[in-house]
């Protein structure tokens, strides 16, 4: 649930930006399969370093 509404979040801010989707789509998968290794741990220090950069 959290990881859906992160990329949910992610893309819209991405839109915002203006990010081309170009740079946005192999950047995110970058990040994706980076996450999908430390699932927990990434998942644990996700959250507060999210909230740090807001």
């Amino acid at each position: 649930g959290r990881a859906h509404r992160r990329y949910k979040r992610c893309s819209h801010i991405q839109v915002a930006v203006g990010i081309k989707p170009t740079v946005a789509k192999p950047k995110f998968e970058k990040k994706q399969k980076a996450a999908a290794k430390p699932k927990t741990d990434k998942s644990k220090a996700d959250k507060p370093a999210d909230q740090k950069a807001t």
